[in-house]
């Protein structure tokens, strides 16, 4: 029972509404409390988060809920708004929606990081994981397009035509979004078909000037976050018709290819069982490297200064090739240097005939009396 003195005056009228909406937020905060302490104690004989992950999603929109309430409970109670009840009848209702709206985003959200951090882990297959945060952007799309609609319908705008227009402007619309369609589509069937994922270390068609970390994937692009701390953004049509270079797949680790070569007075031998030791060494203490892995040395070719060859180290992800190949070709070659193995520079040697050093006739064949050589070797 209201008392008449607030009934009196406009004045009087204003207070109790102030009063009313001052004692909902506290009931709005009592309810909030005792919604989270109560589902609280129940939560803790459970073995999963995903009961926690809800409750505090739904305590924002619970509180707000209540809170909307009471002040619609306020704005009722006074007389001086008899002639606009309608009205605040329609956009109490409009609001509520709109905060189930709210909170029903909220529950998706929580039921998603649930299933990446518990469920998504414990599967065979790696395409839950990729697949959800791209439907997780989707379902957000399209649960606030929906819960639009019912506040319009709930404000009194008649949707009827609007839904009609979808028909008609269909095509209008497929039309103009046709780029950020592909773009979606083409996203998904590059998270779905395992190509890429978030944390993957990748290199474009382009070459090494497009490549690094994939930052994030979203509704039309994907970011690179490239080694000079930059974001490249991509689109996915073109990301997905693009030939792409995932350092991470199958597993993260790769080989570290380092190219060297000795001279050809060199015992190969040696040089191969020296470059081995280094190699293992610096697999062993440095930090990317495979501990108990076999690094490989290769010769390769007759080269024209030295004979080259390969040394291929294992190491934990692309990332860690550049420490690894540093911390390699630092030992390695003040190694070569305690051992008195020889890394020559470009060098070409000629070789004349006796003849032509006992100032024999110049080879007919030599135009311009340039001397005649026997053969050009390098070494």
């Amino acid at each position: 029972m209201i008392p008449e003195f607030f009934r009196e005056t406009l004045w009087g009228e204003l207070a109790l509404l102030l009063i009313i909406a001052a004692v909902s937020l506290l009931v709005s905060k009592l309810v909030v409390f005792v919604f989270d302490r109560l589902l609280k104690a129940l939560t803790r004989r459970t073995h999963t988060t995903l009961d926690d992950l809800l409750i505090g999603a739904l305590r924002r929109p619970v509180f707000l809920f209540a809170a909307v309430i009471g002040i619609y409970v306020a704005l009722t109670a006074v007389n001086f708004l008899d002639q606009h009840q309608s009205k605040i009848t329609s956009v109490l209702v409009a609001t509520e929606m709109a905060l189930v709206v709210y909170g029903l985003n909220r529950v998706v959200g929580a039921v998603v990081q649930w299933y990446l951090t518990e469920v998504a882990p414990r599967t065979e297959s790696t395409l839950d994981e990729r697949l959800l945060p791209l439907g997780r952007k989707v379902a957000t799309g399209v649960i606030f397009g929906l819960g639009a609609l019912m506040v319009l319908r709930a404000l009194g705008v008649d949707i009827t035509p609007l839904l009609a227009g979808v028909g008609i402007g269909g095509l209008a619309v497929a039309l103009a979004l046709q780029p950020t369609l592909n773009n979606l589509i083409a996203g998904a069937f590059t998270v779905s078909e395992s190509k890429i994922g978030v944390g993957d270390y990748i290199r474009l068609e382009e070459g090494p000037r497009s490549e690094g970390m994939v930052h994030d994937i979203g509704w039309r692009t994907t970011k690179i976050q490239t080694p000079l701390n930059n974001i490249v953004v991509i689109p996915n049509a073109r990301l997905a018709d693009t030939i792409v270079t995932n350092f991470g797949a199958p597993s993260p680790e790769t080989l570290a290819v380092i190219s060297c070569g000795v001279s050809y007075e060199s015992d190969l031998k040696h040089v191969q069982r020296v470059a081995d030791e280094v190699a293992r060494h610096v697999l062993k203490e440095t930090r990317g490297g495979v501990p108990n892995a076999e690094p490989l040395v290769r010769f390769q070719a007759f080269g024209e200064s030295n004979i080259d060859f390969d040394v291929l180290l294992p190491v934990q992800s692309y990332g860690d090739r550049f420490a690894v190949t540093t911390a390699f070709i630092q030992e390695l070659h003040e190694r070569f240097r305690a051992e008195g193995i020889e890394i020559n520079y470009p060098v070409r040697r000629l070789i004349t005939t006796p003849e032509h050093n006992a100032g024999a006739p110049l080879d007919p064949r030599m135009a311009g009396g340039v001397p005649s050589t026997k053969g050009t070797t390098s070494g």
